[in-house]
């Protein structure tokens, strides 16, 4: 019953309660359809505990625990003690220090069911001074990652309670207490305009990191939100060839740590370096470079295909667009909004998904398909509709872009430039529109021309 009902929601033959009891008219566990579906749920989870459960060190873990538990309820202490010991060993070396305790609790257990072996008591008191230990990092990890996650930039000011506590001055001796420790005075040296110190703490963080490869491998997050921060740092400073250095970086960690390829983690962190770069290239109009690294993002968009988060792909296709527009190839560009609009939802990235259909209105005019313009214009006006209420600066341009489709040819140049102009007179252009597309001297070189 469980597997027919599993193969007939697999193929789409029944995708809610009706269909299914459409399908399996007459079968007799429909009158508990509920209890059917609980127990394939539970069947499924199963199947992909076993499946996925050597994949991760908290999956061998968690086996391990179950492990131990039989055994101890077998009295089979001698097979359950060899068990423990391998699971603490992995439990410390991958710093799992909550699992770690529920393993001490354990050889508590053990310890006690076999009295007579050996000094109890002094065995027992290294079990507690352990736990112990563990503990006060714990709760100095969680006072660190409450700070942490409690810091916003524009919340800090000189607000010494932001800082790490006086009696933490000293990075932990885990990773996470490391991570967290460092993020904390890298924020704040953000905030009192010292970039020098706040990259030499993020340094420190991508240090610790490359000296425990191993858990960067089970958890990259550490390492690759390091190496953003030091990327937009390195934007913010004009250090451009130093931020493609530390993106080829970023874009390397799969590699050195051997990250799964097709993990989602993985391609989202090469996805990120790809548009990072591909939007310094764009910024700095170093076009050449910008396409070369194109092909390379292509190929990689090409091969992993709908396993690129939509967000990733959107500015990936936006940025492709962008560089093509740049190399003058117009018949590119509008290939890549194309993809944009017609291959992504809608919803996802509001602000590029106009900014394609711009630079789709861009390219029209350059090209005099005034006639597509006009159809143009009015699919980008029923998508401004669909999204909620135009902004001035995008109803100001589908004003003009609707006119352009109707001036007279020797008129074009002065349309152009009064758009340039009522746009600067209204102030509707600014560092952040620009930063999508510089529609103004766009209009300025056109009348110009």
């Amino acid at each position: 019953m469980a597997r027919e009902l599993f193969e007939v929601i697999e193929r789409g033959a029944a995708t809610d309660d009706s269909q299914v009891r459409q399908v399996f008219s007459g079968r007799r566990f429909l009158s508990q359809l509920h209890v059917a579906k609980n127990y394939l749920v539970a069947m499924v989870l199963r199947s992909l505990r076993l499946f996925h459960g050597q994949h991760t060190i908290q999956g061998r873990l968690a086996d391990s625990l179950r492990d131990i538990e039989i055994l101890f309820k077998k009295e089979l202490y001698d097979h359950c003690l060899n068990l423990i010991v391998r699971a603490e060993n992995l439990a410390i070396r991958y710093e799992r220090d909550v699992t770690t305790l529920e393993i001490l609790g354990w050889k508590r257990k053990l310890l006690l069911a076999r009295r007579s072996r050996g000094d109890v008591a002094a065995q027992l008191k290294t079990i507690s001074a352990e736990e112990k230990r563990i503990l006060e990092r714990l709760t100095q990890l969680s006072e660190l990652r409450t700070r942490a996650l409690m810091i916003r930039p524009t919340d800090l000011g000189d607000a010494s309670e932001f800082d790490v506590p006086g009696h933490m001055e000293q990075a932990p001796d885990t990773l996470a207490g490391i991570t967290f420790h460092h993020h904390i005075r890298y924020v704040r040296a953000v905030v009192s305009g010292q970039p020098e110190k706040a990259r030499e703490e993020l340094r420190a963080t991508i240090a610790a990191c490359h000296a425990r490869p191993h858990l960067v491998h089970e958890d990259p997050g550490p390492l690759t939100t390091a190496l953003g921060n030091v990327v937009g740092l390195q934007l913010r400073q004009g250090q451009h060839q130093d931020a493609i250095t530390t993106l080829a970086e970023l874009r390397q960690v799969p590699t050195k740590f051997e990250l799964p390829p097709n993990e989602r983690t993985t391609i989202r962190l090469t996805a990120r370096s790809f548009n990072i770069e591909l939007e310094l290239y764009r910024d700095t109009k170093n076009i050449e470079r910008g396409l070369e690294l194109m092909n390379e993002a292509v190929k990689y968009v090409e091969h992993h295909g709908g396993s690129i988060p939509e967000d990733y792909r959107v500015m990936l296709y936006y940025q492709f667009a962008h560089l093509q527009y740049h190399a003058a190839d117009l018949s590119a560009t509008m290939v890549w909004t194309n993809r944009l609009i017609s291959d992504t939802n809608p919803a996802e990235r509001n602000d590029l998904q106009f900014y394609a259909r711009l630079l789709q209105l861009v390219a029209h005019a350059e090209l005099d398909n005034l006639g597509v313009l006009k159809y143009a214009v009015a699919s980008t006006r029923r998508y401004l509709k669909k999204s909620g209420k135009p902004t001035p600066y995008q109803s100001e341009c589908m004003r003009f872009f609707t006119r352009l489709g109707s001036v007279p040819p020797h008129q074009a140049k002065k349309a152009y430039l009064d758009f340039a102009a009522k746009m600067k007179d209204k102030g509707l252009e600014t560092d952040d529109t620009r930063d999508y597309f510089e529609l103004v001297d766009w209009a300025v070189r056109r009348g110009g021309e």
